[in-house]
């Protein structure tokens, strides 16, 4: 997945999904102020339909908006306006993510990183998003021999409105891939099989891991191990054919 930061008026944003927030009370965030000025009040009169309450986790796609680039307009709801909290926050990240993922859009520009949320800066904001994202497309497909056909969304873009966010916007999404990233290779672990997943296999990973990103690794055996007097630890696996590898991997700066 890519993730890059995009800084202008979302409404000229072309793109295959846009997802705005909408708060409770029929209120909205910047950015979809920005989108139903553009469209002429099209949001403002779906929202006092009752169509949507913007509930904090709650979506509604629209389509081919007049005044509006992107082919697609996602309302995210946010919540109480003024009382986001990170939960709130996070859930309509998640679900604003699950419903693209539902549509053909190879792109999405997500304008959430402007909603203030209590106690968190706009980082946090952009690292949640990342971290949506990453779990919402992660797939354990290692040992399927006949794979699923890719998801078609390849891209999210955050957008901003104002460019002196925009580094911490940055620096928010690169975190949150960092760490989706580790989160997906440690479901990866779990979700392998003991035969596959054996202490060796673990091994061979994470001294991978480590020429990868120049971290330098220790690997304790067996007999490393009961010389430190680990022997609570070494008992778990005595049973086990690879007992004599059983290991303990310690990551240090190189």
């Amino acid at each position: 997945m890519e993730f890059s930061t995009k800084v202008t008026a979302p409404e000229n944003l072309a793109c295959a999904c846009i997802a705005v927030g909408v708060f409770e009370a029929q209120k909205l965030s910047v950015a979809a102020q920005s989108l139903d000025r553009a469209a002429g009040g099209q949001i403002c009169a779906l929202l006092e339909s009752g169509d949507m309450d913007g509930k904090a986790g709650t979506t509604r796609l629209l389509y081919h908006l007049p005044g509006i680039a992107a082919e697609r307009v996602l309302l995210v709801g946010m919540g109480k306006d003024a009382k986001v909290h990170s939960k709130d926050y996070r859930d309509a990240a998640r679900a604003a993510v699950a419903a693209i993922l539902d549509t053909g859009a190879i792109d999405v520009c997500l304008y959430l990183a402007g909603v203030s949320v209590s106690g968190h800066h706009t980082a946090w904001k952009a690292r949640q998003l990342a971290l949506a994202a990453s779990d919402a497309l992660y797939r354990f497909e290692h040992m399927k021999s006949k794979k699923p056909a890719p998801r078609p969304l390849v891209r999210i873009v955050a957008g901003v409105e104002s460019r002196r966010d925009a580094r911490d916007v940055e620096r928010g999404l690169g975190q949150g891939s960092a760490i989706g990233a580790g989160m997906g290779l440690a479901r990866d672990l779990g979700n392998l099989p003991a035969n596959v997943c054996t202490p060796s296999y673990l091994a061979k990973k994470a001294l991978k891991l480590g020429k990868q990103w120049k971290l330098g690794v220790e690997v304790l055996e067996r007999a490393d191990m009961e010389k430190l007097g680990m022997g609570a630890l070494l008992s778990v696996a005595r049973g086990s054919l690879e007992s004599r590898k059983f290991i303990v991997i310690r990551y240090h700066r190189a």
